[in-house]
């Protein structure tokens, strides 16, 4: 019975809190002007798929935009043309495929390299550190290079050596 009355009142909460933060959010916009249509509370969350990057293998999507935040999924090593993954490829080979990939979902977004707050790196051998690395380095200038982690890990999907997602910021 307890913890009924307690789900219940927990529950009330979350509600007071969502109805209080959607009116500061509202009141945060009176006045002000703006460019573009206001995003109602259920159309925040876009959908992000391009032909130019290969096909999500499973239940998820290449990327979604929330509010001015873009997330893109783990990429690994395929051919977006045919969908074949190019597990057979040398660390350098993948990364650089990948990063073509994550460039063509941004590219989706009107974005590009110089957008992006943060990267995950997976690998499976941190031997391979360093030739990641030079690869890496092609496509992030120094100047506008995102806070990133890179771990390894002890397998990837489909027998590759590399998985990259990251999270782009819109300053449109």
């Amino acid at each position: 019975m307890q913890s009924s009355l307690l789900f219940r009142n927990s529950m009330f909460l979350v509600l007071i809190n969502l109805i209080l933060f959607s009116c500061s959010q509202s009141e945060s916009t009176v006045n002000k002007p703006t460019d573009h249509a206001e995003l109602s509370f259920s159309s925040v969350k876009q959908i992000i798929n391009t032909d130019a990057a290969p096909k999500a293998l499973g239940p998820y999507n290449q990327a979604v935009q929330f509010g001015e935040l873009v997330f893109v999924s783990g990429q690994i090593a395929i051919n977006p043309s045919t969908g074949i993954v190019m597990n057979e490829l040398d660390v350098e080979e993948q990364s650089r495929l990948i990063l073509q990939n994550l460039q063509a979902i941004l590219q989706a977004q009107e974005l590009d390299f110089k957008d992006v707050l943060k990267t995950t790196v997976f690998l499976t051998n941190m031997k391979d550190y360093s030739k990641f690395n030079s690869i890496y380095a092609k496509y992030f200038d120094k100047e506008f290079a995102p806070a990133r982690e890179l771990v390894e890990v002890a397998a990837l999907p489909a027998g590759v050596q590399v998985e990259i997602s990251l999270i782009a910021g819109v300053s449109k």
